[in-house]
């Protein structure tokens, strides 16, 4: 069967939302190289699909910043003499310079002091610019709620994970993986070995679940996100990170803020929520619109 381009981004772009998080967050070298190239492929095919059907890219802010970044952090790997170098960062010129080799000394140096963490550091910043780009491509409401429904599932798989371990009393993660730099506490770690990482996807998947459930038109769906929502919340709370459990408060004042008023109408819960945070507007989208208030006929009187 011949799949399109735009099939192909779809799945490769789910297949790294699926695989970075359980893959201890692309943390080794090869991991993060492999998905890079999963997303670079994604982009790619949505490019061609672009091409094919004549359409132009979708070019935001956040994809200008995200090239940006990208530039300026290759420009740091570019070798250049050591006068320029000496001209724009006298710190590194100095490192550079330093005799290495029984006195051989180096006539070029970079900006990074240390190019082959810059370098990885590069392929993350790709990696996030070529995701990003092939998810704007792909804004259409339902590929959105599909994803959003892949990263909720990946989240709960993840926290289950690290409640199993926390049970049983820590251990390798997925029994292949044992932290080395992670000493054992009360926190909870899962396949995201830091806590405030972990920390942080819990709290957007929760706020993706809320979202979700707040937006929903059948009970049994609204109950399934919720139930995702509150075993992710769970477990963010479980992690002790006071960034991450202070990011969802803040995140989920915003969702109360932003989401569309006919989800309150789904949701009495919500309703009262976004009624509390977000002011008599958000109470009139919760209860309804007021009923029309009745015309002022005035009366004519008349001409004989």
């Amino acid at each position: 069967m011949r799949l399109d381009p735009r099939t192909v981004a779809r799945r490769l772009v789910v297949a790294v939302l699926v695989a970075a998080p359980i893959a201890i967050g692309g943390a080794h070298a090869v991991t993060l190289v492999v998905l890079a190239l999963m997303a670079l492929a994604a982009a790619l095919a949505w490019v061609f699909d672009l091409r094919r059907s004549g359409r132009r890219p979708t070019v935001d802010l956040v994809l200008v910043l995200l090239a940006g970044v990208t530039a300026v952090t290759a420009l740091q790997l570019v070798p250049l003499p050591l006068g320029i170098l000496r001209l724009l960062s006298p710190a590194a010129a100095e490192i550079w310079t330093a005799p290495i080799d029984a006195g051989r000394r180096l006539g070029w140096g970079s900006l990074s002091i240390d190019p082959g963490a810059t370098g990885l550091e590069l392929v993350k910043l790709a990696l996030y610019a070529a995701v990003y780009s092939t998810l704007v491509g792909m804004r259409m409401r339902g590929d959105l709620r599909r994803l959003a429904d892949v990263v909720l599932g990946v989240a709960v798989f993840v926290a289950a994970i690290g409640l199993l371990r926390k049970a049983a009393g820590g251990g390798p993660i997925l029994e292949l993986y044992a932290p080395e730099q992670v000493g054992e506490s009360d926190a909870v770690i899962s396949t995201l070995v830091n806590s405030n990482h972990l920390a942080g996807f819990l709290a957007l998947a929760t706020l993706l679940g809320i979202g979700r459930a707040a937006t929903a038109s059948l009970l049994a769906a609204r109950l399934s996100y919720g139930t995702a929502s509150v075993f992710c919340g769970v477990t963010l709370a479980l992690t002790l990170s006071r960034g991450g459990i202070a990011a969802f408060g803040v995140g989920l004042v915003l969702l109360a803020l932003l989401l569309p008023p006919r989800a309150s109408h789904s949701s009495p819960c919500w309703s009262c929520f976004r009624s509390g945070t977000s002011g008599s507007r958000a109470s009139q989208a919760s209860f309804g619109p007021s009923a029309p208030r009745p015309a002022i006929r005035r009366a004519t009187r008349s001409s004989p």
